[in-house]
């Protein structure tokens, strides 16, 4: 049995950072092949405008338009239309750029080459396509050219990019200290607080762990240290706050903090 669905590929991504830590060359050639096989997958399957950026699988699930992405239930997914997706494309271009370090760390500098092209070019298309200025925010973009207007965490992923073109800076930073959209008692919800249907249903406004780790990274990679800070101190108070009351470690959490992670809904209402 196999998988009908992909995953968010950040593979690459932990296994350099799993090298860096145990530079084991055998590793390393274990995984080139497979993770390049991985990316290639993608990049036949997951892109059906032939755009370079990739879009994720939509489901007929009401409930989780799509699984693949990790964001099941978001906003994002409500029309249940293919979308050019800027968190998929952030990470394909991401590990992109690992696998072609992993191939120069082999000396298969031509493997490592043509990685590096494909990291470049998917990124460039990001900045390009996926970039809306009149909102000064990365979107999401249907097939016909229209941008999504859901305004999720995922447009600030392009922070972690290497050619991330720093005059957006400013407006990325507007959007995050935005009281109307990011800026919430427990940063960063899953998507704006003037999202329509906002809620604490998991990715319909909740605030994600995993996704503040990598907001926060992409904060301090473009000079921003002081708003990674306030990220990462904020989210382990409300970890620590919510451990000490209940022993349990929530992955996600209620943005304006009004209600505890165990009463958030999850796909619909909370069974008592």
């Amino acid at each position: 049995w196999r998988s009908s669905i992909t995953q968010p590929p950040i593979l690459a991504w932990g296994v350099w950072e799993n090298y860096q830590a145990n530079p084991n060359k055998e590793h390393l050639m274990f995984a080139t092949e497979r993770l390049a096989k991985y990316l290639q997958w993608d990049m036949r399957n997951r892109d059906q405008n032939g755009n370079g950026l990739m879009e994720w699988f939509i489901e007929e699930n009401e409930d989780c338009r799509s699984g693949e992405s990790g964001m099941d239930n978001s906003q994002r997914f409500d029309e249940a239309l293919l979308l050019d997706a800027v968190d998929f494309s952030v990470f394909a271009a991401l590990d992109m750029e690992y696998l072609a370090k992993m191939y120069t760390e082999l000396g298969e500098l031509a493997n490592a080459e043509y990685w590096q092209k494909e990291s470049k070019n998917l990124s460039a298309a990001i900045h390009d396509t996926l970039w809306n200025e009149n909102a000064g925010f990365y979107l999401d973009r249907k097939m016909n050219g229209e941008f999504s207007p859901i305004q999720a965490v995922t447009g600030f992923l392009p922070l972690l990019l290497e050619d991330f073109p720093t005059e957006r800076l400013p407006r990325l930073v507007d959007a995050y200290q935005d009281e109307t959209r990011f800026n919430t008692v427990l940063p960063i919800p899953s998507v704006a607080l003037n999202t329509p249907n906002y809620s604490t249903d998991m990715w319909r406004g909740a605030t994600w762990i995993n996704m503040n780790v990598l907001v926060a990274m992409g904060f301090e990679k473009q000079g921003r240290v002081d708003l990674a800070k306030d990220i990462r101190v904020k989210t382990l108070a409300a970890v620590k706050k919510y451990y000490e009351q209940t022993g349990v470690i929530y992955e996600f959490c209620d943005a304006l903090d009004q209600r505890p992670p165990y009463a958030c809904d999850r796909k619909g209402p909370r069974e008592e």
